[in-house]
C-alpha cells in the first residue's frame, strides 16, 4: 500500500487539490464560467508584459517539478543498474565458491572415515545459500529493507536452531 502512495503521490496530490477547489467552489458559491470570463476580460484590457512575467513564474515551477521528476527516475535506474550489476557479480562469485567446495564433499564422500553429518551440514549451508540467492535475486524494490526482508525468514530460522 505504501509502495502505491509512493508511486501515484502526484496523482493523488493533484486528485486532492481538484477536489478541494471543487468544494471550495460549492461552498463559497463561485461559478467558475463567469470566473473565467471575469479573467479572459482582464487579460484583454491589461498589457501582455504584464501577464508574460506571471506566466513565465508558472511555466517555470512546472518545469522545475519535472526536472525533479526525471533526476528522482534517472537515479532510481542507475540504482536498479549498479544493483543488479552487484548481484550478478556476488552471485557468479559465490556460485563458483559453492561449486568448487562441491568437489571437497565428492572426495570426502569417497573417504570413509569422515564423518557423514559434515557432510550433511555441508549439503544443507550450500542448499541455503542457493535458496538466499534465488531470493536475493527476486527483489523488485531496492533498499536496505527490501534486502533484509528478503532473507529475513531464513535468518531467523538459523538463529532459532542455534
Amino acid at each position: 500500500m505504501k509502495l502505491v502512495l509512493k508511486k501515484y503521490v502526484y496523482v493523488i496530490v493533484g486528485f486532492l487539490l481538484s477536489t478541494i477547489g471543487y468544494l471550495y467552489c460549492i461552498i463559497g458559491n463561485i461559478n467558475l464560467a463567469e470566473q473565467i470570463d471575469i479573467y479572459f476580460n482582464f487579460i484583454k484590457s491589461s498589457k501582455i508584459d504584464e501577464l508574460i512575467f506571471l506566466w513565465f513564474k508558472f511555466f517555470t515551477l512546472f518545469i522545475m517539478l519535472n526536472i525533479i521528476v526525471i533526476l528522482e527516475k534517472k537515479r532510481n535506474i542507475e540504482k536498479r543498474k549498479i544493483y543488479h550489476s552487484m548481484l550478478y557479480a556476488s552471485n557468479h562469485i559465490i556460485r563458483n565458491f559453492l561449486y568448487q567446495s562441491h568437489i571437497l564433499k565428492m572426495e570426502a564422500e569417497e573417504n570413509i572415515t569422515f564423518n557423514k553429518s559434515t557432510i550433511n551440514m555441508f549439503e544443507e549451508s550450500k542448499d541455503e545459500a542457493m535458496l538466499l540467492l534465488k531470493k536475493l535475486s527476486s527483489i523488485t524494490k531496492i533498499d536496505d529493507t527490501s534486502i533484509y526482508n528478503s532473507i529475513k525468514e531464513e535468518v531467523e530460522n538459523k538463529n532459532s536452531t542455534v
